[in-house]
């Protein structure tokens, strides 16, 4: 095995693996290290595996999320592999009492005013 690269890439999460797919596709040789025993096992694997919007404030994470989302369709196409990934799996806030709707209520309002798909 060469253990020589371009680029150190330490960790093989989603951040990290995201890393280093865009950087070979660009042309660099990558070295990915990872301490566990499989990729995303840590965090990444954690998660329950959702990009969401509708827990998100408007602004820089709602944009990001919404750019994510779009990425997928070519990333698909591109890995050729079933990820498992729904674009409409959608998602819900329980509310335990009045407060906590009007909470909610008010975040459905900016995310609208901010230009999100959501609500």
């Amino acid at each position: 095995m060469d253990r020589s690269a371009d680029v150190l890439v330490i960790g093989a999460g989603m951040m990290g693996l995201s890393c280093a797919y865009q950087l070979a596709k660009r042309g660099c040789s990558v070295l990915v290290l990872e301490g566990g025993s499989d990729l995303c096992s840590g965090s990444s694997g954690a998660t329950d595996g959702y990009i969401m919007h509708h827990t998100k404030m408007p602004g820089y994470h709602m944009r990001l999320g919404l750019q994510s989302a779009a990425l997928y369709p070519q990333l698909l196409e591109e890995l050729g592999e079933d990820v498992e990934y729904q674009p409409n799996c959608g998602g819900f806030l329980v509310c335990e009492d009045d407060n906590e709707f009007d909470i909610v209520r008010q975040v459905i309002e900016q995310q609208r005013d901010g230009g999100s798909m959501c609500g």
